[in-house]
């Protein structure tokens, strides 16, 4: 039998699943590639993914952990708002735990992130063994276009030699089966991405904890599905990633899928991690000021996915309040809980509180 908190993670880590794959944009393909991806872990993705990455910086003094993000918008190849805005903000969370954050990216994409994560209470250091001796603070990093082998594998090896606890992909592109990376709509993408696939991989063949986190099945990591994966989405067979991950997250928007991460995060841990909606919002608009846009319009306004401000600050106030009223609710009312691990609830009439005595 599990313990009673073991089976509140569990509870928790369902309704987390529950926010962030909930079809907004009613597109058809977000459940099946849930349901492949949870059959295959057996419990909640948000929860598996979150007790995976602290249990990887367990132990360890100052972890770091890699997040690799960007994707491009033709044509004017500036970064959609889908990635970076949470990698900043899941950078902040793994700051607060205790670790030492490194966000990997294509050229294209530094200042945005630059402003995103300054906007999340981060100090950019203009290295990593300058993060790694501040406290509060953040590395980034290029990663450059994967054609440029060379130079690729220089940043992959400084990378893996800094043994990282783990590694999150958001959003990213990953390499297809032919080995070309491609658009949710079927183009080749070209010239500009950089292999954050490939270091993932890496990584995890390290032993650290990899989670990929996607909205479509063309991100790295999303492979997780294969090889369903290819007949769930269109153009399954040509853009469905290889490559796979530890841990993976599908969700309606990557972005949502990386709010859920931070807040199993923070119900697990105990810290105080996932962003208010203010601050949600500011690092949002930091980043549009910087040159980031929505990558479904292709607009600088602040706006994920065509999902406008309002409506992302409502998401994240659900999360926040299902951490909470979960840590309040299941003290009062642990029946729940013990029923749903098949332990003893006692006679009926016999809880105390509420509508009982």
């Amino acid at each position: 039998m599990v313990s009673f908190e073991e089976q509140r993670i569990l509870n928790i880590g369902q309704t987390l699943d529950a926010l962030m794959t909930a079809d907004i944009h009613s597109r058809g393909i977000i459940k099946p590639i849930y349901d492949n991806m949870f059959a295959k872990v057996g419990k909640p993705l948000s929860t598996n993914a979150a007790g995976k990455l602290l249990e990887a910086m367990k132990g360890r003094e100052n972890p770091i952990v890699l997040i690799g993000t960007g994707f491009l918008v033709k044509p004017t190849l500036r970064p959609e708002t889908d990635g970076p805005i949470s990698s900043a903000l899941l950078a902040r969370a793994v700051s607060i735990l205790g670790g030492t954050p490194v966000i990997v990216s294509e050229i294209n994409s530094m200042d945005v992130l630059r402003a995103a994560c300054t906007e999340a209470e981060l100090i950019v250091a203009d290295t990593v063994e300058e993060a790694i001796e501040r406290p509060h603070s953040v590395a980034l990093v290029v990663m450059p276009q994967a054609s440029r082998k060379e130079a690729t594998k220089e940043v992959i090896d400084k990378m893996l030699s800094l043994s990282p606890a783990g590694m999150v992909s958001i959003e990213h592109p990953g390499k297809a089966d032919d080995g070309k990376y491609y658009s949710l709509l079927g183009y080749e993408l070209k010239d500009w991405p950089g292999a954050v696939d490939d270091l993932m991989d890496l990584v995890g063949e390290q032993g650290g904890c990899t989670i990929g986190i996607g909205d479509g099945g063309n991100e790295a990591g999303m492979g997780f599905a294969k090889p369903e994966l290819d007949h769930i989405v269109p153009y399954g067979s040509l853009i469905g990633v290889a490559g796979t991950c530890k841990a993976p997250i599908i969700a309606s928007i990557s972005e949502y899928g990386a709010y859920a991460l931070i807040a199993a995060l923070e119900f697990i841990s105990g810290k105080k991690v996932l962003q208010s909606p203010d601050l949600e919002e500011r690092v949002l608009r930091a980043a549009v000021r910087a040159g980031s846009v929505c990558g479904c319009s292709g607009r600088p306004v602040a706006a994920i996915d065509m999902t406008d401000i309002e409506y992302i600050r409502s998401y994240v106030n659900m999360l926040q309040c299902s951490v909470s009223l979960t840590l309040k609710f299941s003290p009062t009312r642990p029946f729940f809980i013990d029923f749903c691990r098949g332990a003893d609830v006692g006679e009926p009439g016999s809880c105390s509180g509420g509508h009982g005595k």
